[in-house]
């Protein structure tokens, strides 16, 4: 049977980041004008607490998506405040972008009505940290068209920055017989200390072929690849024609990946 190969690719040279103070220095603005609308609130925000405690109860919310590494071109971490309305119409909120609670932050949402959509910073392949990120509260208010504010709950979306994969699969059939070989590659990032990035095959790691049955996928075989980021070939008796694809698993790194169908 023909085997799958995995074309060669070519290597991406790691761009140099921009200073990035110009955006935090943005950012520092902003804050200050939304601040700046709230001085004065003083005793008429604590007599109001009662009248806006019921559009506070609710938490707000942020959506941060994952992110697959597919180059060495640098990926701004958005994040979008789905449910504005909790803040009123002159309230705002703010989550620090962190490895986990005992990491200090390397980035920042402010977010507010009108302005729900905003990157916490721009991740560098080879140079910033894989793995998993947090977004953590740090303070949301909804505040009423006459200033009367009130503390809001937040979220604390998990979300992961890892390199991509794809996998593969060949399938063929000789009467009752079917032969099946998975592969897998991934993006590596970090070659050259960080500086290079390129696809590889991916050696010595796990992956499941799957058979279609009744409408369910069902794991038939995990193997390892070996050097060629091929599994070893995998044959057995099925007479009947049905659907194949290999499935390669997640690591803390590096996202998994799940093969085009074949079907024999």
């Amino acid at each position: 049977m023909s085997t799958p190969t995995i074309p060669e690719q070519p290597t991406q040279t790691q761009p140099q980041p921009p200073k990035r103070s110009q955006h935090r220095v943005l950012k520092g603005v902003g804050a200050v004008v939304v601040a700046g609308a709230l001085i004065g609130i003083g005793v008429g925000a604590m007599s109001a607490a009662g009248i806006i405690s019921a559009q506070a109860a609710t938490v707000a919310t942020i959506s941060v998506p994952s992110i697959s590494i597919t180059s060495m071109t640098p990926l701004n971490v958005w994040g979008t405040l789905t449910n504005p309305s909790v803040l009123g119409p002159n309230g705002n909120a703010e989550w620090n972008m962190q490895r986990g609670p005992n990491y200090s932050p390397v980035g920042f949402w402010y977010l507010y009505p009108g302005h729900a959509k905003d990157y916490a910073e721009s991740f560098y392949p080879g140079m910033d940290p894989l793995g998993t990120y947090v977004a953590t509260p740090a303070g949301a208010t909804y505040t009423d068209a006459n200033f009367n504010s009130q503390a809001v709950a937040q979220n604390t979306p998990t979300f992961y920055i890892r390199e991509g994969s794809a996998a593969g699969i060949a399938v063929t059939r000789s009467g009752n017989y079917v032969t099946t070989q998975g592969y897998a590659k991934f993006y590596n990032c970090t070659l050259d200390y960080g500086t290079r990035g390129a696809w590889q095959v991916w050696k010595s790691h796990p992956v499941r072929i799957e058979q279609l049955r009744s409408g369910k996928w069902v794991g038939i075989k995990t193997m390892y690849t070996t050097s060629n980021g091929k599994t070893p070939v995998f044959r057995f008796v099925w007479s009947a024609k049905t659907s194949y694809r290999a499935v390669s698993g997640t690591t803390s790194t590096t996202w998994g990946a799940t093969s085009p169908v074949a079907t024999k």
